[in-house]
């Protein structure tokens, strides 16, 4: 009988390129927003509100939509389920609304070059 040398990741497939693609979500998660607030020249204790206001809203509404979704399509229809996923879908619209307010009130005071700019 011979014995198999197999490691866990060949075993399941994984190749380089999932080590690639693992370490461009974490670059594009942790450093994009620190490099558009420097760019910005945000001042950092406005940069950790806004970012951690941001965090919390997407991390609510993505959770409580795809838990409602999930219980719904499995065939729970409790009202505390339907409600968990108007709560995520009432979060993501809000956030969306507020975005689009905040561009379109910052273009019209000052152009389109100030659009993207922070106090």
């Amino acid at each position: 009988m011979r014995a198999v040398n197999v490691t866990v990741a060949a075993s399941i497939g994984t190749t380089w390129w999932h080590y690639v693609v693992l370490f461009a979500a974490v670059a594009a998660f942790f450093f994009t927003p620190a490099i558009v607030s420097g760019t910005a020249k945000m001042r950092h204790r406005r940069f950790a509100f806004w970012n951690l206001l941001a965090s919390l809203g997407f991390a609510v509404s993505v959770t409580a939509s795809a838990y409602g979704l999930a219980r719904l399509a499995t065939g729970h229809t409790s009202a505390r389920d339907i409600i968990i996923l108007l709560v995520g879908l009432t979060v993501g619209v809000l956030i969306m609304v507020a975005f689009v307010r905040h561009h379109r009130r910052a273009r019209v005071d000052g152009g389109p070059e100030k659009a993207g700019q922070v106090e």
